[in-house]
């Protein structure tokens, strides 16, 4: 889309990891990253929805988690 992306983690780590994730906003054509805002959206029987700080991003171990980074401004 144009005013998201997707992103898809995983972990074969056996303990709970935490990342911090960082990237060309504008290169994604999400301008310049200010303000924009992290989920993960529900998907039955994988994860449940919860707002993400990109700086810490929690990472279940031995899974993963889907995520999507919305422009500054969109809903």
């Amino acid at each position: 889309r144009p005013d998201a992306i997707l992103i898809a983690l995983a972990s074969w780590s056996e303990e709970d990891e935490m990342v911090s994730l960082s990237a060309d906003w504008d290169a994604l054509g999400l301008g310049d990253g200010v303000g924009h805002r992290a989920y993960a959206p529900e998907v039955e029987g994988l994860q449940e929805s919860s707002d993400i700080d990109l700086s810490a991003v929690h990472v279940p171990a031995g899974k993963g988690l889907f995520m999507v980074v919305k422009r500054s401004g969109e809903p």
